[in-house]
C-alpha cells in the first residue's frame, strides 16, 4: 500500500474517479428534471451542452493544479492569494463536502425505504450508513481510489443492461418531434444538469495526486464523455420507454425502467434490486470520497488533528445534517442548495485562482 501511495495516481485511474462521482443521485432523478425543462427528447442537447462544459471546466481545475505539483489545495491556494484566503477557502471546501454526503445519505434512506427495507426507520439506515463511510475514510485514500477501479465496471455493466434490456419498449412516437424546445428551456436544461455533471471540484484535490502530467488533460475528457454518454442514453430511453410527460412526473424514472425487466424462474425476478445495490456502491464511493476530502481539508488547516477522530466527528456531523429536511421537498430544496455552492465552489472559483495565478505569473513549482 505505500507503495501504491508513493507511486500516485494513473491518468486512467483519474477518469474513472470522476465517473465514480459523477454517477450518483443524477442516475435516478436527472430524467424527470430534464423532462421537465424540454419537451420530447430534446433534453440530450442540453446534456451534451453541459457535459462540455463540466469537462472544460474540470479541465481548468486540473490545469489548476498542475501548475503546483506535490502541492495540497491549502498550500497552492496560499501561494495566489495568501494564507489567510487559503485557511477561508479550505474550510469552505471541508463544509461543502461535508453537506455532500449528508444529503446523498438522506435520498439513500428514502430510496432504500421506498424499494428495498421498507419497515426499517430511516435512522437506523443513515446510521449504518454513515458508519461504513467513516470506517472506509479513515483508512488509505489508495484504497478508495481502488474501490472505483473495482466498482465503476460493474456499476456500467449493470446500468447499459438495464438501459439494453429496456430498448425493446421505446416508442419512438415520445422521442418525435425533434429540435422544438425553444433556446431559453435548453439552457434550463442545461442549469439542471449541471447539478449532476460537476466534477471539478474533486480534482482540485485529486488532480494533486497525479504522478505525471502527460494524458491528464485527455483523462478528464475521457471521465466527461463517459458520463455524458451514459445520461444521454438514460434520458432518451426514459422518455422513449414513458414518455416526456410520464417522465416528467415519476419521481425515479431509471429505478422505474429497471422494474420493468423481468426474469421469471431465475434467482433474480426482480432486476431493480440488482440496480439498486449497484447504485449503492456507486453511491458509497461518491459519498466517501467527499467525507476523505472534507477530512483532508480540515486537517490541511488542523495537521496536528487525528485522522480518525476528525473523521468520526465529521461524520458525526454529516448524521445530524442527513435529519434536517422534513420532507421530500426540503431535501431537494438542500440538494439544490448543495448544487448552487457547488456551481460557485466548481466553476468560480478554480477559475479565479487560475486567472489570479496566471496575471501573478507564479512560476509552476518543481
Amino acid at each position: 500500500m505505500k507503495g501504491y501511495e508513493a507511486r500516485g495516481m494513473y491518468p486512467f485511474e483519474l477518469w474513472i474517479t470522476i465517473a465514480s462521482w459523477a454517477l450518483g443521485v443524477g442516475i435516478l432523478t436527472l430524467p424527470r428534471l430534464l423532462a421537465h425543462s424540454c419537451e420530447t427528447s430534446d433534453g440530450w442537447i442540453s446534456l451534451v451542452i453541459g457535459g462540455t462544459l463540466a469537462a472544460f471546466f474540470s479541465w481548468i481545475s486540473l490545469t489548476l493544479t498542475l501548475r503546483f505539483p506535490g502541492a495540497t489545495f491549502y498550500e497552492y491556494t496560499s501561494r495566489i492569494v495568501t494564507k489567510p484566503v487559503a485557511c477561508v477557502l479550505t474550510l469552505l471546501m471541508a463544509v461543502h463536502f461535508l453537506t455532500f454526503p449528508a444529503y446523498v445519505t438522506r435520498v439513500l434512506s428514502d430510496i432504500s425505504r421506498l424499494y428495498l427495507l421498507y419497515r426499517t426507520p430511516m435512522e437506523v439506515l443513515t446510521l449504518a450508513f454513515i458508519l461504513i463511510l467513516a470506517y472506509a475514510a479513515s483508512g488509505s485514500r489508495a484504497g478508495l481510489i481502488r474501490l472505483n477501479v473495482l466498482f465503476l465496471p460493474i456499476v456500467l455493466f449493470i446500468l447499459v443492461a438495464a438501459l439494453g434490456l429496456n430498448g425493446k419498449d421505446v416508442e419512438t412516437d415520445n422521442l418525435l418531434p425533434a429540435f422544438v424546445t425553444p433556446s431559453g428551456r435548453i439552457w434550463e436544461g442545461v442549469q439542471t444538469g449541471a447539478f449532476s455533471f460537476i466534477s471539478s471540484d474533486i480534482l482540485l484535490f485529486y488532480g494533486t495526486l497525479l504522478e505525471r502530467k502527460k494524458g491528464a488533460a485527455r483523462a478528464v475528457w475521457i471521465g466527461m464523455a463517459i458520463i455524458t454518454i451514459l445520461y444521454i442514453l438514460i434520458y432518451i430511453v426514459s422518455v422513449g420507454v414513458f414518455s416526456r410527460e410520464a417522465t416528467e412526473q415519476i419521481m425515479y424514472p431509471t429505478i422505474e425502467m429497471a422494474k420493468k425487466v423481468e426474469f421469471p424462474g431465475v434467482l433474480f425476478e426482480r432486476f431493480e434490486l440488482i440496480f439498486l445495490t449497484t447504485w449503492i456502491m456507486t453511491i458509497f464511493n461518491t459519498c466517501v470520497m467527499a467525507l476523505d476530502i472534507s477530512v483532508w481539508s480540515v486537517r490541511m488547516i488542523f495537521p496536528k488533528w487525528n485522522k480518525t477522530l476528525t473523521t468520526v466527528s465529521l461524520s458525526t456531523l454529516v448524521y445530524i445534517a442527513t435529519a434536517i429536511p422534513a420532507n421530500t421537498p426540503e431535501r431537494d430544496a438542500f440538494g439544490q442548495w448543495i448544487g448552487y455552492d457547488g456551481l460557485v465552489l466548481a466553476i468560480l472559483l478554480p477559475t479565479l485562482l487560475l486567472v489570479i495565478a496566471m496575471l501573478r505569473r507564479i512560476p509552476h513549482q518543481t
